[in-house]
């Protein structure tokens, strides 16, 4: 996973370089790009904080592989999707479980 940023030539630099299990599935940032999530084809999910912080692997939460990530605006909420269609909802700051959602049931937790 490289972050990258252009120029006031609109040539693209790399910022950071992270290294995580396996290749980026998904991705989110936030608005300003300093923090987000990624997803990998191996099923782990990091919390990408601060330039020079190294990822954080976030706890379980999905039985089947996760297909999608986002980030608020803000920063303050992740929410992760898998192939099963159950939906998490996080707090960004330390990735606790929210809400969740289950495509049989609606929502629990």
């Amino acid at each position: 996973l490289v972050g990258a940023g252009a120029d006031v030539a609109g040539r693209w630099t790399v910022l950071r370089d992270i290294r995580l299990d396996a290749p980026v599935h998904s991705l989110s940032m936030d608005a300003e790009g300093s923090e987000g999530v990624a997803a990998t084809v191996a099923g782990t999910v990091y919390h990408l904080g601060a330039s020079g912080v190294p990822p954080v692997q976030i706890g379980g939460g999905h039985a089947a592989p996760i297909t999608g990530l986002a980030c608020s605006d803000s920063g303050e909420l992740v929410a992760s999707c898998a192939a099963d269609g159950t939906v998490i909802l996080w707090a960004a700051d330390g990735m606790q479980h929210l809400r969740r959602w289950q495509p049989s049931d609606g929502a629990v937790g």
